[in-house]
């Protein structure tokens, strides 16, 4: 896992143990012959938190937020295109 999404991902609320929102590629088959993907990681990734900017002037906690967007920051990574 990216060391840059590689924490707590839960917007309100205790953090989780487990990391059921994740960003997983294999580059390999089972044998390690044969590439499966074409793309390359470039070692740019992250997490937007929208906490503090999406519904900015309602009087609604972070938690209640959570309740209608949801309870996850977003991940995104960036890869190369051969």
């Amino acid at each position: 896992m990216p060391e840059q999404i590689d924490r707590p991902r839960v917007i309100a609320g205790k953090p989780l143990d487990h990391y059921y929102d994740q960003i997983a590629w294999f580059t390999s088959d089972k044998a390690g012959d044969k590439p499966l993907l074409s793309l390359r990681y470039t070692d740019h990734a992250g997490m937007f938190d929208w906490s503090q900017t999406a519904l900015a002037d309602s009087k609604l906690t972070t938690q209640q937020k959570s309740f209608r967007i949801s309870d996850h920051y977003p991940l995104w990574v960036e890869f190369t295109v051969p």
